[in-house]
């Protein structure tokens, strides 16, 4: 099986704190012998391809690959690497696997996205 993970808030917050739920998923599919991929939306540039690249090597140094979409969707991608499975955190991305059939996995995190927006300042904590 191959099977694809999101970065931003999917396998990391943006907090810098690591999602451990997905991570725990990325390494049960790992252990299962799936060929596991990163696909982000980041720039296409050099320093975020280092930056994915540090990641896997210190969190899943056994990814077939990383690809950035350069902020297009991700689904031609995940369609050219044969993703069946895909986690990510974005309504749009999981619309779009399903309608390609590919088994699409939610793993947005109300709470942890909102202490970002506290911590940038954009709301207000309640209470």
């Amino acid at each position: 099986m191959i099977v694809s993970f999101d970065f931003d808030h999917t396998l990391r917050f943006e907090t810098g704190e690591l999602n451990t739920t997905t991570m725990l998923d990325l390494h049960k599919h790992i252990d299962a012998g799936d060929e596991v991929w990163i696909i982000s939306s980041r720039p296409a540039i050099k320093e975020n391809r280092d930056f994915l690249e540090a990641f896997c090597k210190e969190h899943a140094p056994t990814v077939a690959g990383i690809r950035l979409t350069d902020g297009h969707l991700k689904i031609h991608t995940l369609n050219e690497i044969g993703s069946t499975k895909h986690f990510d955190d974005d309504p749009d991305e999981l619309l779009h696997c399903h309608e390609w059939g590919i088994m699409g996995v939610d793993c947005f995190n109300q709470a942890k996205w909102n202490e970002h927006l506290i911590e940038l300042g954009v709301i207000e904590p309640k209470g």
